[in-house]
């Protein structure tokens, strides 16, 4: 059909662009070959990948099946049923704060994905950035992740939790 061009993740498995970034004598490096292959929905810096659009579940984790050599940074759809909120509730009224900002938004951005060897992938996201102290290195706490671990079929099987 005129005007209907094929969605960039049909067929992933088979493009040619995938097979060379896939083989292992592609070296990561500067060159974001991601972006323009994706409709600049993936983009790429020294073998980390950035997801800059929400994508279905299922397209999300081929992604994640097909660049496992690569750290994949996904945009997640956010739900209050996905947080263990005792321990959200435990934690500082800063940290609760955030988490009130992360749902009032419906997504976070920037959230790390690993493929596990069973298949599930652990999720972690950032909820507090913490302070990096001054130029003698007093002062610095660290950042306070969630993590959770999504199933194959886009449930979660461990809630978020600190």
């Amino acid at each position: 059909m005129i005007g209907m061009e094929k969605a960039w993740y049909i067929d992933l498995e088979k493009q040619e662009w995938v097979k060379r970034i896939t083989a292992p004598s592609f070296k990561p490096d500067n060159e974001d070959v991601f972006e323009q292959y994706t409709d600049g929905t993936l983009h790429n810096y020294y073998g980390t990948i950035w997801q800059r659009k929400i994508l279905p579940w299922n397209i999300t984790y081929r992604l994640l099946k097909i660049f496992n050599r690569f750290r994949l940074h996904i945009m997640f759809p956010i739900k209050k049923e996905m947080f263990d909120l005792k321990s959200i509730t435990e934690s500082t009224v800063s940290v609760s704060s955030k988490f009130e900002d992360i749902l009032a938004k419906g997504y976070v951005n920037d959230v790390h994905s690993e493929l596990m060897p069973d298949g599930n992938v652990m999720l972690e996201l950032l909820v507090e950035e913490g302070d990096h102290g001054d130029e003698d290195g007093f002062g610095v706490e660290p950042d306070i992740w969630a993590n959770g671990i999504m199933g194959k079929d886009g449930k979660m099987l461990k809630l978020f939790g600190i």
